[in-house]
């Protein structure tokens, strides 16, 4: 009994464990197809991917590091979806055909006319945590010549309030939330949310820009492609605006 109980374990054996950072992969992959899937839809996907092991509390665990990092969410119980499906569908479900269409047409408007784009970066990671990486000229679209970030900042503080006749800028909630505002001087406004670590906001030259609403938490890294430089920055909004409509 105990020599057939060895032979079983070792048989057992002969087959590699998938690793978390393998199962998350996997489960992105599948996801971004845009359908729902349920946890029993990604255990079936697992066994037909891979030959490698698995338990279902890694499982579980791969499916909450996911859903925490932002990169799926739940939409209810037990059904998953990518998570910008989940949130545009969220955003404009109670809203009219017309409002949806006005939203549309200004989100397209404002990224075209302010330059201000949403960037996202990829995450690396496994069940030791994440890691992101963020280089000049590859991830982002300038040479990075300086770093700051700002923190403890309460929730009706106003940050930044000046435009940049040199400077570009990415920022990036590394820790926290925030929302900033971007303003071209010609009456086009976009307010973007900063709530994921491996996402941020690029800012091009010559934009007014508002950082508010900044949870308790919150870290917001800003990656500068000048060194600081007190002439090249506009603070006096009616100046900035009479510079861009000249």
């Amino acid at each position: 009994m105990k020599l057939m109980k060895i032979m079983k374990n070792k048989r057992s054996g002969n087959k590699m464990k998938m690793s978390t950072a393998e199962i998350k992969m996997i489960i992105k992959e599948q996801i971004s197809d845009g359908k729902n899937y349920t946890p029993s839809d990604f255990s079936e996907l697992l066994k037909a991917t891979s030959d490698k092991t698995f338990t279902i509390g890694q499982l579980s665990g791969a499916i909450k590091q996911l859903a925490d990092n932002g990169d799926i969410q739940k939409k209810e119980r037990g059904l998953y979806c990518r998570a910008e499906d989940h949130m545009e569908n969220k955003k404009y479900a109670t809203q009219s055909e017309t409002k949806k269409k006005q939203n549309e047409s200004l989100k397209k408007t404002n990224t075209k006319e302010t330059g201000a784009r949403m960037l996202e970066f990829l995450p690396h990671g496994d069940e030791r945590g994440h890691l992101v990486v963020v280089e000049g000229m590859k991830d982002i679209p300038f040479e990075i010549k300086r770093i700051f970030y700002i923190y403890g900042s309460d929730k009706d503080v106003v940050r930044g309030q000046h435009a940049n006749r040199k400077t570009q800028f990415v920022l990036i909630n590394v820790a926290g939330t925030s929302k900033v505002r971007v303003d071209d001087g010609k009456g086009n406004e976009t307010i973007y949310s900063l709530n994921r670590p491996h996402t941020g906001i690029y800012l091009p030259t010559m934009v007014w820009k508002d950082m508010y609403d900044f949870s308790k938490d919150s870290v917001l890294l800003c990656l500068a492609s000048e060194p600081y430089d007190a002439e090249e920055y506009i603070r006096d909004y009616k100046e900035f605006v009479e510079i861009v409509n000249k």
